[in-house]
């Protein structure tokens, strides 16, 4: 799985120009540090992990998180991530799109269900979804929770999942 090797080899790299790029936005406090699994009392059986945990002075709501992506196949091709929106190569259910003139997360990706599953099971109120390549800039978008979607969505499907699907693996016949 070379994706998931290079995303952890690269993590830490990213993480490093958010901050960098925070900071440069006039965001000094800003602070990440490492984040492991998030569980929600009320539903047990599932649980989310984050690559950060952010404390963000300036932000309304202090505490948030960061969720790191990186893309070798792009860094492969000599492109940055802002590069790969509407190329050949990565229009097939990319997680970045187009709209208006500018570049944001595809509602309809696995990512954006990944995030609001972050958010659903942890008291974070909003994510910083962080892209790179290995080439130029990051791509930076903040997400907040959509409570629709979690509640009449995502909680029956997960709870199906585990309920109905996953116990049988565990059972013997």
């Amino acid at each position: 799985m070379p994706f998931v090797k290079y995303g952890r080899e690269n993590e830490d790299k990213v993480a490093d120009m958010y901050v960098k790029k925070m900071h440069e936005e006039g965001n000094t406090g800003l602070r990440v540090a490492e984040f492991g699994l998030s569980v929600n009392p009320s539903l047990p059986h599932l649980g989310a992990s984050l690559d950060r945990v952010v404390f963000d002075p300036m932000s309304n709501d202090k505490f948030g998180g960061v969720e790191i992506k990186t893309n070798p196949k792009a860094r492969s091709m000599g492109l940055s991530i802002a590069q790969t929106v509407d190329h050949p190569s990565f229009t097939a259910n990319h997680f970045l799109v187009s709209k208006d003139g500018q570049i944001i997360l595809n509602t309809e990706h696995s990512y954006c269900y990944q995030l609001q599953g972050q958010l659903g099971l942890s008291v974070l109120s909003w994510i910083d979804f962080v892209a790179h390549s290995g080439i130029g800039d990051i791509f930076k978008q903040q997400v907040f929770p959509d409570k629709d979607l979690w509640s009449k969505t995502m909680i029956p499907k997960l709870n199906s999942l585990c309920f109905n699907h996953a116990l049988d693996f565990f059972l013997v016949k």
